[in-house]
């Protein structure tokens, strides 16, 4: 019987202090915004990819007009959702952010002109085209894979670097039996993308957001 003690408490001490080490290769979190241009000539920061798009991208009302090769679909700006206060923490394992969804500039003249026509007033129009609707939403962190990212080229010089440098490179998976996500984020480098994967029963796709991170201190 102590033996078999004595070999669960060694065990128990290698998981904790592999935890411990595994854990330490990660930053305490970050800290992330995921916004869309209210332009509508600007970037709308977000994407969809499929192997399929002449299906996926097609309805009944309005057919695929895209070539088959074009794998990607990206709306212009009309109404905005854009991912707020976007909090990566790392050690109580939770992703936080603040949903807010709104129409873009470009697009309210022309709503308010379908509500008068549905039959509102002005001043409900107005009410309707500047309303802004706004969720705080909270996911588990699913898992965390370290990896590295190789940079050829110096970003201020643009010099050729031999040997390349590496930095750190994080996947963090977040979600719940609904959604999804996964985030990709290189240290030191703010550009950063969320995937998240779809599909029914003939068809898979992949929603893509993209936007700017930063180590949390």
């Amino acid at each position: 019987m102590k033996r078999l003690l004595s070999a669960l408490m060694v065990l128990a001490l290698l998981l904790l202090y592999s935890g411990e080490g595994w854990s330490a290769d990660f930053p305490r979190g970050l800290i992330c915004a995921f916004l869309v241009e209210n332009s509508r000539s600007g970037k709308p920061n977000e994407a969809t990819c499929a192997m399929s798009p002449e299906h996926v991208f097609s309805s009944q009302r309005y057919p695929y007009t895209g070539k088959p090769w074009e794998h990607c679909d990206v709306n212009r700006i009309y109404a905005r959702e854009e991912w707020r206060n976007f909090k990566v923490d790392l050690k109580n394992n939770i992703v936080t952010f603040r949903w807010v969804y709104q129409l873009s500039d470009y697009a309210k003249p022309r709503q308010r002109k379908f509500y008068i026509k549905e039959g509102d007033t002005a001043e409900e129009a107005n009410r309707k085209i500047n309303s802004v609707r706004m969720q705080d939403r909270e996911y588990d962190i699913n898992f965390r894979h370290l990896s590295k990212r190789r940079i050829y080229v110096d970003p201020i010089t643009k010099e050729h670097l031999n040997p390349p440098k590496t930095v750190p490179q994080y996947m963090i998976g977040f979600g719940d039996e609904i959604s999804e996500y996964v985030l990709h984020y290189a240290k030191g480098i703010p550009e950063t993308i969320i995937t998240s994967p779809k599909g029914n029963g003939t068809h898979s796709w992949i929603n893509m957001r993209f936007g700017k991170c930063r180590i949390r201190n």
